[in-house]
């Protein structure tokens, strides 16, 4: 999950996240792939990208 927020909350920019991960962005979108294959999930339509932002507000909002 933290990859899921680290890019939603990177605004879906795939550098920013990357660097926040200390990753390779190939991996970023592998991982990606996967998470969206296993949930049925696409980040990239709209309406998905708002809800999962709302979720990752909601999730930080709660940890706080």
């Amino acid at each position: 999950m933290l990859t899921t927020i680290t890019y939603i909350q990177s605004n879906r920019s795939a550098m920013k996240a990357t660097q926040k991960l200390h990753i390779h962005v190939n991996t970023l979108y592998q991982r990606l792939n996967k998470i969206e294959q296993i949930l049925q999930l696409f980040f990239k339509t709209p309406t998905m990208y708002d809800n999962f932002n709302l979720l990752v507000i909601c999730v930080n909002h709660l940890h706080r």
